[in-house]
């Protein structure tokens, strides 16, 4: 039996539950009425999970409850002043409009000139942008639809084949991207996500990269908005993005949601060795904290040494992952800087079973012990850091939260058993890992 069998090997819970609608609104334009309106053959929404816009800017996320029918656009219009007002105002002002009282509140649809647009960078450099796959054509075909629609003037496309014995992905891209010059094809045969965006970062002829994954669809402004990030003669090494749930149609897609998905919230911040604008436990060795590998840029030339991912670590190894954070951490501490930009908007598509959510927060536990172990085993001072704060986590873990957290992320106590099991196996997985890997090295010198 595997291990992964032996995780995943549990039948889903039987709970009530009601899908969730996720879709999104731009307040510069007329709003709809959210009518909860579902796929054939479903059920209707009970309630909505709204991306409230401004200029293209998040502003913040509502939840209607649609439990009564569809809602109005002056019911909306009134959720999303009562909720986001302060949000919305701020951005006004910033764009020379006064909503101090109610009294002065635009109408909807808003119709002001926005200051952010004056920020789109000057400096827009060639950007590769690297999406690794493996063997699901669906979503990545909606992916490259998304990218090819992209805001920005100078940018390739590598899809890198995990699984080039399967054709199923070569047939896609090439009987119907075969025209689009901006798009290449590479294979890769070492399994791995590691070695995918590897094979990816070799073939690249941008200054910047971008990464992106098959079960993602960016917004069109993407790639400006993480551009907008580097700062030209500064620090800043690494660009991470706002990423929302593309659906909310399951019970483990809810659940994922719970746990702290990949949302790191509406105001860009800046993070550097000295600074945790996050406030998180274990920084900088958090979770997530920067956000996530899928829905990141970075700049070749922040990376003296070159930049590589290590194939010890990340799905598709034993170690099962931490392969971005493992890259946030190099630039972090080693003096450069990493900025979170909300609006580089990117939908991800959750995992929709419970078998698979079982196996995702086992091994998102043990692939950050995995990379904690790495650290620890490479640097003394490092080890000695994650002995003192370590206990402050635990007792953080112990009362509900995530171990990186502080207490405010909450799963079922089943799940957080099975993800505190993961941070047990990370350091063996680690092990396992480094054994294996060292084996296939051997063997390809041989």
């Amino acid at each position: 039996m595997t291990l992964r069998s032996l995780v995943s090997g549990v039948d889903e819970p039987v709970a009530p539950f009601l899908a969730i609608q996720t879709l999104e609104v731009e307040l510069s334009e007329p709003l709809p009425a959210i009518t909860g309106e579902s796929k054939p053959g479903l059920a209707p929404y009970a309630s909505a999970r709204v991306l409230v816009r401004l200029h293209r800017q998040p502003v913040g996320i509502i939840d209607i409850d649609l439990s009564h029918g569809s809602v109005s656009p002056a019911a909306v219009a009134q959720q999303i002043w009562t909720e986001l007002g302060g949000a919305i105002a701020s951005h006004l002002a910033a764009d020379g409009v006064n909503v101090a009282g109610a009294s002065s509140r635009p109408t909807l649809p808003i119709d002001a000139t926005c200051s952010m647009r004056a920020t789109r960078p000057d400096w827009r450099p060639m950007v590769s942008v690297v999406i690794c796959t493996m063997s699901r054509p669906r979503q990545l075909q909606n992916a490259l639809e998304a990218l090819l629609q992209l805001d920005y003037p100078n940018f390739e496309i590598i899809v890198v084949d995990n699984a080039p014995d399967d054709v199923a992905t070569a047939n896609l891209v090439h009987e119907r991207y075969s025209d689009v010059s901006m798009l290449r094809y590479e294979a890769e045969s070492l399994r791995g996500l590691s070695a995918a965006r590897n094979r990816g970062i070799d073939v690249a002829r941008g200054e910047v990269l971008a990464f992106t994954d098959d079960d993602i669809v960016v917004d069109r402004d993407w790639l400006m908005s993480l551009v907008s990030g580097f700062d030209v003669e500064g620090t800043v090494a690494c660009v991470t993005g706002l990423t929302l749930a593309s659906e909310l149609e399951s019970p483990a897609q809810s659940l994922f949601e719970q746990y702290g998905s990949f949302n790191q919230g509406y105001e860009s911040m800046l993070f550097s060795r000295d600074h945790n604008p996050a406030g998180t436990i274990l920084y900088p060795y958090t979770a997530g904290v920067f956000g996530g590998g899928g829905n990141s840029a970075v700049r070749l030339d922040r990376f003296p040494g070159g930049l590589r991912f290590d194939r010890r670590l990340g799905p598709g190894s034993l170690a099962f992952g931490a392969e971005d954070l493992d890259i946030f951490l190099r630039a972090i501490l080693g003096g450069k800087s990493i900025r979170y930009v909300p609006s580089a908007i990117a939908w991800h598509e959750h995992r929709r079973t419970y078998q698979d959510l079982r196996w995702q927060l086992f091994t998102y536990g043990a692939g950050f012990t995995a990379l904690l172990t790495k650290w620890s085993f490479g640097n003394v001072r490092i080890a000695f850091d994650l002995l003192r704060f370590i206990p402050r986590a635990l007792a953080s873990r112990l009362r509900g939260g995530r171990p990186d957290e502080t207490g405010s992320h909450r799963l079922p106590s089943e799940l957080r058993r099975l993800e505190f099991l993961g941070y047990l196996y990370g350091p063996i997985a680690y092990l396992r890992s480094v054994l294996h890997f060292r084996r296939t090295v051997a063997v390809g010198k041989s």
